[in-house]
């Protein structure tokens, strides 16, 4: 995978195994400004969603509320917290081969309505624990 950050744009490519073959890009332009009232509502409806991760057991690790669910909206971490987030807010499009070896091709992802680039700095432990 490559990324690519220009002042208003990062672009992010994935690879197949070969190395060579694009199976998705994702543009994001980022676009002066706060968000709007409506841009708002939006981002608290998705960013409400809990941060799982599935491990190849199949177990599912919760680890907590997004950003959006907790004490601070997504639009308002670099506010209060500038030292860990920088946040730009903006449009963002996907491609990908049109290919029914293609995972996302397979699952029919629309249009994105709309996107936000976060850059956290975080410090985390995962537990060692014997089984």
């Amino acid at each position: 995978m490559t990324l690519e950050s220009h002042p208003n744009q990062h672009v992010g490519i994935s690879y197949a195994r070969d190395g060579e073959t694009p199976t998705l890009k994702m543009t994001f332009e980022s676009k002066k400004g706060r968000p709007t009232r409506d841009e708002k509502k939006f981002y608290d409806f998705i960013s409400s969603t809990p941060a799982l991760t599935i491990l190849r057991n199949g177990k599912v690790i919760n680890r907590g509320v997004g950003s959006g669910g907790g004490k601070y909206k997504i639009y308002e971490l670099e506010r209060a917290e500038p030292q860990i987030w920088k946040t730009k807010f903006g449009d963002c499009s996907i491609e990908y081969p049109n290919d029914p070896n293609n995972y996302l091709a397979r699952l029919g992802i629309g249009k994105f309505i709309t996107g936000y680039w976060l850059k956290q700095k975080v410090r985390f432990k995962i537990p060692y624990k014997e089984e």
